[in-house]
């Protein structure tokens, strides 16, 4: 008995599915759960872009103070130098300024340590620095303390602090910097990315609404049915939509890129020039062989980056200016006058850094921006996506709803 009503009812469903309303059933079937799909995908898929360009949007601050940082850290170790050649007022304005610099580190990390803001690798990087800061600190002070009782080991404690700065803090600040660039461009190859899954199963709706309204007019000989016809542009609203995001993300992806890559070099050409200017003042406390020759190249290094950006004037006339500075005079004492005077002001290191720092700034504004743009561009994506599909599912039931119910009177 109950074998002969299932099979009964079976039979009954199969002619009915085989009819006209059966048929018009199995597209709104059809229909609904490929909208479903495609807004749960699509929500997937631009909350997850959404995710990762705010997350990269928060590294932005940990990469500006990294670039604070390296500036700052480069600026101390070459002022810990012109302390020791300046004279009368001039030594108790550098120590200020040595300082400063060293303060600027603190300020801009200690927050970001006390917030915890970052990843493991960038909290460890962060807590290094710091740790790092009042041993060299200290440091720097014995070796000013030593060579102004005219103990020749204070050279010995300088050079130690110039190798803790070049050697570690330097280079810590730099790997902090270019992690978060990294992480940043990474998660703009993320967003940038076509959405697969919502254009497949986008175009599997269309096609389907597409079939259904074929349907519908052939069967009822009703041309235009609104709701299907509703659903429809809804549907394409998504694919025609979710393509132009892409294509706008990959370009802010691409502005991006190619800031943070300018940038990048520019931070490498501004930690050259305190480099010389350290070097430069530490030739007359204890030369190297290779000092003149690391000093020529650095200045040419930081030429063709100036060069490279465009306008770098500035720049340009300050290496100029630490070329005839370095040109060796023929009288020794005549030498060390006119270096020494040059080399604790830190006048060309000064020039060189704001022509350069004018060229950062705008450039990395320029990927800052992009970074935030694109995540004001897709914070909407995946609402939008999930409330079209809402509407497409409405236009479907409402549209073949109709049709349906005319074989039920």
């Amino acid at each position: 008995m109950l074998w002969n009503a299932v099979t009964a009812k079976v039979r009954e469903s199969a002619q009915v599915a085989r009819r006209t309303e059966g048929r018009l059933w199995s597209l709104l079937a059809v229909v609904v759960l490929l909208s479903v799909v495609t807004g749960i995908v699509g929500w997937v898929e631009f909350e997850a872009r959404s995710d990762g360009i705010e997350g990269a949007e928060q590294r932005i601050e940990v990469a500006d103070a990294a670039l604070k940082v390296e500036r700052a850290l480069a600026t101390t170790d070459a002022l810990s130098f012109d302390v020791v050649l300046a004279t009368g007022e001039r030594v108790p304005h550098l120590r200020r300024e040595w300082k400063k610099q060293l303060d600027e580190v603190s300020r801009a990390l200690a927050p970001l340590m006390k917030r915890g803001v970052g990843e493991g690798v960038e909290l460890n990087r962060i807590s290094g620095i710091l740790a790092l800061l009042p041993e060299y600190a200290g440091t720097v002070e014995a070796g000013w303390r030593e060579l102004e009782a005219k103990h020749v080991v204070g050279t010995a404690y300088l050079s130690t602090a110039s190798n803790l700065v070049r050697g570690s803090l330097l280079e810590m600040a730099q790997a902090l910097r270019q992690d978060q660039a990294t992480a940043i461009r990474e998660a703009h190859a993320v967003a940038s990315a076509p959405p697969w899954g919502t254009a497949i199963a986008g175009t599997a709706l269309l096609v389907t609404l597409i079939v259904a309204q074929v349907f519908v007019t052939r069967r009822t000989r009703r041309r235009v049915n609104l709701g299907l016809v509703s659903a429809t542009v809804l549907t394409l609203f998504i694919l025609a939509g979710s393509g132009i995001v892409t294509a706008l993300l990959a370009v802010k992806s691409d502005v991006n890129a190619d800031a943070s890559a300018h940038v990048d070099k520019l931070a490498e050409a501004l930690r050259q020039v305190w480099a010389v200017d350290g070097t430069q003042a530490r030739t007359l406390i204890f030369p190297r062989v290779t000092d003149s020759g690391e000093m020529e190249g650095a200045l040419r290094d930081i030429d063709r980056v100036a060069a490279d950006e465009g306008d770098a004037e500035k720049v340009h006339q300050a290496t100029d200016m630490w070329r005839k500075e370095l040109a060796r005079p023929d009288s020794p004492a005549d030498e060390f006058q006119s270096l020494a005077e040059g080399a604790s002001g830190g006048k060309q290191a000064g020039e060189a850094d704001g022509g350069l720092r004018d060229l950062i700034e705008p450039r990395k504004d320029a990927a800052n921006d992009a970074t935030r743009s694109a995540l004001a561009l897709l914070v909407p994506c995946a609402a939008v996506v999930a409330l079209a599909m809402a509407g497409a599912i409405g236009g479907a039931v409402h549209g073949l709803g109709m049709r349906i119910r005319e074989y039920y009177r």
